[in-house]
């Protein structure tokens, strides 16, 4: 049974995006979408059938699973200046995710000196509370 609060836990709810190493360019790369997004998450489990001779049917063999892929589609509302200048950040943050750490300016930081040639950062998705999605280890695609 919930017990009923005055907290107001709004943030803890939201869908959080935080990428790795934290702190490159200068803050924190973390997208929380105020406006609930669909979240889909799927699976795909295979199996290898085959009839043994005289059977009246097939027999099915358990190969592999997939890992799980989610899907977020999100609305990014612009009223403001001020909110349309956050949500080239979010952009921003979301397409530097999908590069590998390279470049002068990725040797150059203290903070990413390390990560030179690494492979994109891996993203941790949380959403809607800590007993619903995540923390999850993601790569974007």
């Amino acid at each position: 049974m919930l017990q009923q609060s005055n907290v107001d836990r709004t943030q803890q709810l939201k869908v959080t995006l935080r990428g790795a190493p934290s702190g490159y360019n200068g803050i924190d790369d973390i997208v929380v979408l105020d406006v609930m997004p669909t979240i889909s998450e799927s699976r795909a489990v295979s199996y290898k059938s085959f009839t043994p001779q005289h059977h009246p049917g097939e027999i099915l063999k358990y190969e592999s699973s997939s890992s799980r892929d989610w899907g977020i589609s999100a609305r990014l509302i612009s009223r403001t200046v001020d909110e349309a200048t956050w949500n080239l950040n979010i952009l921003n943050i979301i397409r530097s995710w999908t590069m590998p750490f390279y470049g002068q300016g990725t040797a150059s930081r203290e903070s990413t000196g390390s990560y030179l040639g690494a492979p994109p950062p891996i993203i941790t998705l949380t959403a809607y509370g800590e007993k619903m999605i995540g923390p999850v280890k993601c790569v974007l695609t």
